[in-house]
């Protein structure tokens, strides 16, 4: 009996030295964690590039290029915000009507020359401004005519309201979808329009820079 106590004490100790080596190698594993240098957060992806970029082949004179861009744009309605040697940036207002030039469907321009080639990079701003009208100021002049009616009606008339509200709800609601079906499609048409004016404007600087 007595052996097996003496047994049991001596065993204690080294129980109590295992535990204590135990704790002390996770706290060192808990301090080299906490210790260690944490992820920097990945960036995020740069946003989108310019709604139009063109490039053509170019050894010419880079100053008759960008004379042709300045005469040309600057005749639309843009002004010249950054000129250098080998990059020329204009701004323009934007367009508001079909009758205006197809140029104003950009609303930022910037040509670049280097390496053999000119550029030509274009946001635009005015394309998206008047598809953005199309698509939202005739359906909303429709919700407003209907209500007009309506309310109108429930003044002079408000037995036929019911009647009255059915009858300018279906040709204003046709017209409501058939322009928002429209808006789309005139938007596709814009782009295209003011893509080819850009096409052009490239080509004749392009032109006029190599020319004698």
């Amino acid at each position: 009996m007595d052996s097996a106590a003496g047994r049991i004490r001596r065993f204690l100790p080294v129980a109590r030295l295992n535990g204590s080596s135990a704790r002390t190698t996770v706290r060192h594993v808990n301090r080299s964690e906490a210790e260690a240098p944490k992820p920097e957060p990945i960036a995020a992806p740069a946003a989108s590039g310019p709604a139009y970029a063109k490039r053509v082949p170019f050894a010419g004179s880079t100053a008759r290029a960008f004379d042709t861009a300045v005469m040309a744009l600057t005749a639309a309605g843009f002004r010249v915000v950054e000129k250098r040697s080998s990059s020329l940036r204009l701004e323009g207002p934007g367009t508001g009507s079909t009758k205006q030039s197809a140029l104003l469907g950009a609303s930022a321009i910037r040509i670049e020359a280097a390496a053999n080639t000119l550029s030509l990079a274009a946001e635009l701003g005015g394309v998206r401004r008047m598809a953005r009208f199309i698509w939202l100021f005739p359906p909303a002049l429709c919700v407003g005519l209907f209500a007009g009616i309506v309310g109108l009606c429930a003044l002079v008339a408000p037995q036929d309201l019911a009647s009255v509200a059915r009858g300018a709800a279906l040709p204003l609601g046709i017209n409501a979808a058939l322009w928002l079906v429209i808006a789309p499609v005139f938007g596709r048409m814009l782009r295209k329009r003011t893509a080819e004016a850009l096409d052009a404007l490239l080509n004749n600087m392009a032109a006029m820079g190599e020319g004698s």
